[in-house]
């Protein structure tokens, strides 16, 4: 039978308080790119638990309400050329997020998804993607429900509003009011849209965005997903120790080990390779920012190797982790991020990689994101905890995301040429310690 995914509602939910104020973009949401992104986290049944579909989704509809008293934000709309978002919501129907209900026709979730590994462009069944819906809400949610009592939840979410670790925590929030549960003071943070403006005021004529010089498309492109599992970072560690870095992350040995795949799989002529790495501010600020300070929130390490540089583990992972300790390499020399004197050195930080990102098409550059440690696998909204979490098809050449796998490994999303995936793909290395999804 037909395998098809059918919209049975669409509602606007609106917050349970409303509120008149606007939010303002600080100075890192103004250069943050203006597109959405998509999150997706996956639900098989519960033998243990029979909640009906038509209660899960009241469930979720009203505690969504309920949070958005707190994360108002999410339900407003872009206003003054995308500096800022009304929130005023009292006399407008068109303010809320959008939350629509699905039902997967012979679909399941279990067989059909996650145990045959699903692809990376088949995600886009799961939540909409209409231009003008997404030009129209900064939070998009679709809840699909499946004949075998599973569900995945996808959203949708305006960049301009939110990082990966802000949508975390909303995400987090709406699951334990979901639940009504007991509350993870760790997990569970008080929303604050205040302080990233006032540690990054926002700039009369803010550049453009870096971002819109991503090579995308130029080329025939594919994404693929590789699995570094426990064991195996274990074993990635152990290669990688050095007198220089005795103790390397999962984050650190997976990038060297791909790092070095990928230059080896490009046969590339350029001298020298680029490494970018996005790089969480709220931990680098004096005082650190808590995870509930919602916005954007992102610098940028970058390092390099030449042909000079021995292209093995022991010293990429030296050459990666003497970039993330230099970060953010302000030219005058102060690498001071105390609230009062953190806006310049971080604004220079964008231009940096704003200016090797407008050369990408002229250099080697790999460009690495990681959502390690951000706790999606934690969600839990009565029915369990999600068993995957994924996104959509990367679109943009060397581009790399890293995430969490649920066994305490690592997901490596890479989106490669196509001659170059096919390489690396099958280099040894790649094949000792990783398996495709």
């Amino acid at each position: 039978m037909e395998k098809k995914v059918e919209i049975i509602s669409q509602n606007l939910i609106k917050p349970k308080v409303s509120h008149i104020e606007s939010f303002n973009f600080s100075a890192l949401d103004q250069l943050s790119p203006l597109p959405h992104y998509p999150i997706f986290l996956y639900y098989p049944h519960d033998d243990q638990e029979s909640t009906n579909i038509s209660t899960k989704s009241q469930q979720l509809k009203n505690s969504l309400s309920k949070i958005l008293s707190g994360f108002y934000p999410f339900a407003g709309r872009l206003i003054n050329d995308n500096t800022s978002i009304s929130c005023n919501n009292h006399n407008n129907d068109d303010f809320g997020v959008l939350f629509i209900e699905a039902f997967a026709h012979n679909y399941n979730l279990q067989e059909d998804i996650l145990l045959s590994g699903i692809k990376t462009n088949t995600c886009g069944h799961f939540v909409p993607t209409l231009d003008s819906l997404l030009q129209t809400h900064l939070l998009i949610v679709q809840v699909t429900f499946f004949e075998c009592g599973g569900m995945i939840l996808g959203c949708w979410v305006s960049h301009k509003l939110s990082d990966a670790t802000s949508i975390s925590t909303f995400i987090n929030n709406w699951a334990s009011t979901a639940r009504g549960g007991a509350v993870d003071a760790q997990l569970l943070q008080t929303p604050d849209f205040k302080t990233g403006v006032k540690v990054f005021p926002p700039t009369q004529k803010p550049p453009p965005s870096p971002f819109t010089n991503l090579v995308v498309n130029e080329q025939q492109l594919v994404s693929k997903i590789f699995l570094f599992d426990g064991p195996s970072i274990a074993n990635l560690k152990t290669k990688a120790l050095s007198k220089d870095v005795p103790s390397p992350t999962r984050v650190e040995v997976v990038s060297a080990l791909i790092w070095k795949c990928v230059t080896v799989s490009s046969k590339s002529s350029y001298s020298t390779s680029y490494l970018s790495h996005v790089v969480n501010v709220r931990k680098r600020l004096v005082p650190p920012l808590p995870n509930g300070t919602i916005g954007n929130f992102l610098g940028f390490s970058l390092c390099t190797k030449s042909e000079r540089d021995i292209n093995e583990l022991p010293n990429l992972v030296t050459i990666v982790r003497k970039s993330l300790l230099e970060f953010p390499y302000s030219k005058n020399g102060t690498k001071s991020l105390n609230w009062d004197v953190a806006l310049d050195p971080i604004i220079e930080n964008w231009k940096m990689i704003g200016d090797i990102l407008s050369r990408s098409s002229d250099i080697e550059l790999y460009h690495f994101t990681s959502w390690c440690g951000v706790p999606f696998y934690e969600a839990n909204f009565g029915w369990g905890k999600p068993k995957w979490m994924s996104i959509m098809e990367l679109y943009s050449k060397n581009m790399i995301l890293l995430m969490d796998s649920i066994d305490g490994g690592i997901e490596a999303w890479i989106c490669l040429e196509a001659k170059h995936m096919l390489e690396f793909e099958q280099n040894k290395d790649v094949l000792a310690f990783a398996t495709i999804k």
